[in-house]
């Protein structure tokens, strides 16, 4: 029988006393009940604006955390949440010509012209949270981190499925709630080529079968390139586009056909046994 848990927030922001007293007694009291314990540790962290110091504060915070709380309760600490709120970072965030956002497209190698500058800041604020994230959490590798990312108020289906990925979100656990979370389990999946290919290279293929799946209302799951060999388990067509898939991936693909997957082709042609095109996946298998 899973164990009940109790969840305690701690305020770890730059302004916060970390006065944690309180917070303490609670756990111990907890522990006495033989709950497990989860803590939200919030920093405020804006993904705009930084410095090394903050960094360092921050650093400072999770020491005392893990002096106060981790080290004497180890063993009944469930979770340590660093960020629980919207899967969209740049939700209410009106910064889209800022110089860090700026240069970010510059390293990226992207502009406007490839999609609204608002989905682009979305994904340049979730890359500054875990930058963050990451300097924050470096020297605290024993600690079980993890992510609550909330996908349910996400509508546009291309910009979920990117956003979610879960190889942006490495180190940390991640757990999804909304669609995201509710299809992980779908027997269709597409395998995501890098964000920015498909950009730079103005593939619609995947738009257009997101818009396909989402009127047609068919559930469907979501794997990074890289993560495939791990992540297809259960995955009956698994659908690729063979101008955006790399080497390695496709020698991913030849083993998922192996294992008596079936791999619907996006555009051209892998020219791999087993392969079928997506409009013969459509005449043979939807109606």
């Amino acid at each position: 029988m899973k164990q009940e848990i109790c969840s305690i927030y701690l305020d770890c922001k730059l302004t916060a006393s970390l006065d944690f007293q309180q917070e303490k007694k609670r756990a111990q009291d907890a522990i006495e009940q033989g709950l497990k314990l989860c803590f939200e540790l919030d920093f405020g962290i804006s993904p705009l604006f930084f410095k090394s110091s903050e960094i360092l504060s921050f650093q400072l915070a999770l020491k005392h955390f893990e002096e106060t709380f981790f080290l004497e309760f180890k063993d009944d600490v469930e979770m340590v949440f660093l960020y629980k709120g919207d899967l969209n970072f740049a939700k209410g965030k009106k910064e889209e010509n800022s110089e860090a956002f700026l240069h970010w497209l510059q390293l990226k190698s992207l502009d406007f012209s490839f999609c609204s500058n608002e989905a682009l800041f979305s994904f340049f604020c979730r890359d500054q949270i875990m930058e963050v994230l990451r300097a924050i959490t470096l020297d605290f590798s024993d600690m079980p981190f993890s992510l609550l990312l909330d996908a349910s108020q996400i509508e546009d289906p291309f910009l979920l499925a990117f956003l979610a990925e879960k190889k942006h979100f490495s180190p940390f656990q991640v757990l999804l709630i909304g669609k995201a979370a509710e299809e992980e389990k779908a027997p269709l999946a597409i395998s995501l080529p890098s964000f920015e290919e498909v950009l730079k290279k103005r593939d619609k293929s995947f738009e257009n079968l997101f818009d396909f799946f989402t009127e047609k209302k068919i559930a469907y799951r979501t794997i990074s390139e890289s993560c495939l060999l791990t992540e297809w388990h259960l995955v009956d067509f698994l659908f690729a586009s063979s101008s955006l898939t790399t080497q390695n991936g496709k020698r991913m693909l030849q083993g998922f056909l192996a294992a008596g997957g079936t791999l619907v082709t996006l555009g051209a042609p892998f020219e791999l046994d087993g392969e079928i095109p997506f409009p013969e996946f459509i005449i043979q298998y939807i109606k």
